[in-house]
């Protein structure tokens, strides 16, 4: 769990302004992106209401979220199980309907069956070849993994190096 305040202090001050969007939305990716939760603090006015300057970030973040995950691009795909010689490294192989730009992947185990992922990695077929995007460890019930800025592919490879017992 992350509890964060939307200003610098936990309490209304009149003079503090908002984090940045930045900011805000790193701390989503930080935290709902690891397998945590985002606790966002937003404090009253003396008079019971939010501040303006509130309400407007908050909307913002909001926006960023839908326009970051609002449409699933994978929703369609054929996603398919390449067996290697160890049930505990699996690579799945995601062809996508159409090549698109892709900002980030979201990786989730079923956690009813324990956190089994200890490092992954995550490759685009770009220009003939599998060019690296991105590695991890933890994934759980959601992981929200930032890939290249240049990223389009119809195609991503993801690889798990390392776990704790059958990956599916």
């Amino acid at each position: 769990e992350v509890d964060m305040s939307i200003r610098p202090g936990w309490f209304y001050h009149e003079n503090e302004e908002p984090h940045s969007l930045d900011r805000l939305f790193t701390s989503y990716l930080n935290s709902v992106g690891n397998n945590s939760t985002f606790n966002l603090n937003i404090p009253p006015k003396p008079d019971g209401k939010f501040d303006e300057r509130d309400i407007k970030r908050l909307g913002e973040l909001g926006q960023k979220i839908r326009e970051s995950f609002g449409v699933n691009k994978a929703e369609d795909a054929e996603i398919v199980e390449i067996l290697t010689e160890n049930p505990t490294q699996p690579k799945y192989r995601v062809k996508l309907k159409e090549k698109q730009k892709i900002s980030f992947v979201e990786l989730a185990e079923r956690i009813s069956e324990g956190q089994r992922i200890q490092h992954f990695r995550i490759k685009a077929f770009i220009d003939g070849g599998w060019d690296p995007q991105a590695q991890g460890t933890t994934v759980g019930s959601r992981k929200i993994v930032p890939v290249d800025d240049n990223c389009e592919t119809d195609e991503l490879l993801i690889e798990i190096l390392s776990a704790r017992g059958k990956v599916d």
